[in-house]
């Protein structure tokens, strides 16, 4: 979360109800306010990350993936799946027994 202090406002709007948009209106979270004030609750799939400003990789940097290359024309495609079987109607189940009180 971050507080308005941390806020960008030119790139994030706030909408009746504390909804908060980006400045073309794509959803990135709430303002979930707290005893110390607002509390900006932005979705974790909505934040886009910058590159280090240092050349060296952070200690704790995953290695990089190989680039995706699109499917070739030999490969053939995904298998088809079949649909879910069609579930029978059960009977309900019995209710429990009554409790009896300890003696």
């Amino acid at each position: 979360s971050f507080r308005s202090a941390e806020v960008v406002w030119r790139n994030v709007v706030q909408l009746d109800g504390g909804e908060i948009v980006s400045a073309t209106g794509t959803h990135l979270g709430h303002n979930l306010p707290d005893e110390i004030g607002d509390r900006y609750c932005i979705n974790l799939c909505s934040i886009a990350g910058f590159p280090a400003l240092s050349s060296s990789p952070p200690a704790h940097s995953l290695p990089s993936s190989p680039p995706l290359q699109p499917p070739s024309a030999s490969q053939s495609p995904p298998p088809k799946l079949s649909p879910p079987p069609k579930l029978s109607p059960q009977a309900s189940p019995s209710p429990p027994p009554p409790h009896s009180p300890a003696l």
